[in-house]
């Protein structure tokens, strides 16, 4: 029978910073809430900590703050706190796969927020919303949210918030197929989150990328935008990220029937999500190592896992990976000739992504429906279900439409390519930086163990005879030394205060010289008191 369909990973582009600076700042936070009363300062505190905790993955924690938040707000009337809270929470309640809950949160803090005419937070909350009903299958909903938030976006010139919701907009066009417009909406966001240098935006381009060549059959150039994306991730510190990239990697080397390679990347990502709590990416961890599983004809295996993914994504209402998970578990009971479980698992999938619009879906659906029909010899009915099979097929791969994407494809490998190389010239200059200062470090280390040599030998003046006026020259020398070696070691400091401006330098190092004057005057007289008592 014809493979089972992967699992689309729809990724919103979060703002995470690397993990050790989340969690210091996480501890100066908590720190900041022991010292201040029950004011708006407390509330934003509170907010923010319930953001860093669910960036972490700690949604318990963000859980907690938000509400501690929440309550305040309504003891103080804080409405804008108010509406921070909700978002946390709506987030909070995304990632652990209740929607509904999530959906009531994030439309309570656009209430607010519109009330308030507040464009940032109203383009967050339509972009929240949006990503909410593309994982529910409602698609026509989810882009009436996102294009709203592109256009508060523009308008507002939020830069970030404008990557992000182009990049999810891209996950809906691939899900019904457009795979020209899923492509130019990965550019857009691309090309944005590159200005701002922002790796998690960058690395989901990659994801999104890597999925079109997935599903144009491309699974080693899918591979290789994958592992552009772990990297980027890796560099953020965003786990969420990170799980995603190797369940993605382990999809394509499932497609290319390296079994092993696949399961070992797609048992990374399901540890990094089962830690951080995250039941929508289990789930689709689980799936995706069933469908391997099934495919190795190790079909115990794969339809404990198959059924554990189908459980959680009905508990959650993630339609995708309902439709999914019920096709591949009608390929696995076709292999083993229960023609009828295979019938009525397909039906079930083909029935849901005919309500979602999941075409490619529904063309594997089709195709699969034949081969059953053909088994039980009813070959009206699989000639009926092949010929749609084809004209889905042929829908989703027309002649226009592969121009189209050759063109997105084209452009965006130019933009990949420079992107690398710009990537490539980064990493050098910052081995040269590290070179070069590991080289000052030890120039400075020789320099100073000269300085504390000669200033050694001046301390020594005194008890060691020589004539006046060579110890004079001595610690002049040596204070001539200490002054240059400060003048080395503070004219890249200097010249940040001074902006380069040569009158200002000079004031600099006059101020720096006369600190010298009284380190001279202090070791001409400790000279001249142990040459007069060397003298008696």
């Amino acid at each position: 029978m014809a493979k089972g369909i992967r699992l689309i990973l729809l990724i919103s582009v979060l703002n995470c910073v690397s993990l050790k600076s989340q969690v210091n700042r996480i501890d100066s936070l908590k720190n900041v809430l022991q010292t201040i009363k029950e004011d708006t300062n407390k509330v934003n505190t509170l907010n923010v900590l319930s953001g860093e905790y669910w960036r972490i993955g700690d949604y318990d924690q963000s859980e907690i703050y938000a509400n501690q938040a929440l309550s305040i707000t309504k003891k103080i009337d804080f409405i804008q706190g108010k509406a921070a809270a909700f978002n946390n929470l709506g987030i909070v309640w995304f990632y652990r796969g209740d929607y509904s809950k999530s959906l009531e949160n994030h439309e309570a803090a656009l209430q607010i927020r519109a009330d308030m005419k507040d464009a940032k937070g109203i383009a967050t909350s339509c972009n929240n919303i949006g990503l909410i009903y593309t994982y529910q299958g409602e698609y026509s909903e989810a882009l009436k949210y996102y294009s709203l938030s592109i256009k508060i976006s523009e308008r507002a010139g939020l830069k970030r918030l404008l990557a992000s919701t182009y990049g999810n907009i891209s996950n809906i066009y691939f899900v019904l197929g457009d795979y020209p417009e899923a492509l130019r909406n990965i550019i857009a966001s691309l090309k944005i989150d590159e200005e701002l240098g922002d790796q998690n935006g960058v690395a989901t381009g990659f994801t999104n990328a890597g999925m079109i060549y997935n599903a144009q059959g491309n699974d080693e150039q899918a591979i290789e935008n994958f592992k552009i994306s772990l990297i980027l991730f890796k560099r953020a510190g965003n786990p969420n990220g990170i799980a995603s990239a190797y369940y993605n990697i382990g999809n394509s080397y499932h497609s290319l029937g390296r079994s092993i390679e696949a399961l070992e990347n797609l048992f990374k990502s399901l540890e990094i999500r089962q830690d951080l709590g995250e039941l929508n990416g289990v789930a689709n961890s689980y799936a995706a190592i069933g469908l391997v599983y099934i495919d190795q004809r190790k079909y115990s295996e794969g339809i404990k896992y198959s059924l554990d993914a189908l459980n959680m994504f009905e508990t959650i209402g993630d339609q995708s990976g309902i439709v999914a998970t019920n096709l591949n578990l009608g390929n696995a009971n076709f292999d083993q000739k229960n023609y009828a479980q295979a019938r009525s698992y397909l039906t079930s999938a083909l029935d849901l992504a005919d309500d979602i619009g999941y075409m490619e879906a529904m063309k594997e659906c089709y195709l699969n429906l034949s081969e059953v029909d053909s088994a039980q010899g009813d070959y009206k009915k699989a000639y009926e279900h092949h010929k749609l099979f084809m004209s889905y097929r042929d829908s989703l791969v027309n002649e226009e439409n592969l121009r189209k994407t050759t063109q997105m494809q084209t452009r965006y490998e130019v933009e990949k390519e420079q992107f690398i190389e710009e990537q490539t010239e980064i990493q050098k200059e910052r081995l040269e930086e590290d070179r070069i200062k590991r080289r000052n470090t030890l120039q400075y280390s020789f320099i100073l163990l000269f300085i504390f040599l000669v200033m050694a030998i001046v301390m020594s003046l005194g008890y060691i005879k020589v004539s006046e006026r060579l110890a004079q020259g001595l610690i002049f020398v040596s204070l001539l030394l200490v002054f240059e070696f400060v003048l080395v070691f503070l004219d890249p400091r200097i010249d940040g205060i001074t902006m380069g401006i040569p009158v200002y330098k000079l004031i600099m190092n006059v101020l720096l010289a006369t600190l010298i004057f009284p380190v001279h005057s202090f070791f001409e007289r400790s000279f001249k008191k142990r040459a007069a008592k060397s003298k008696k």
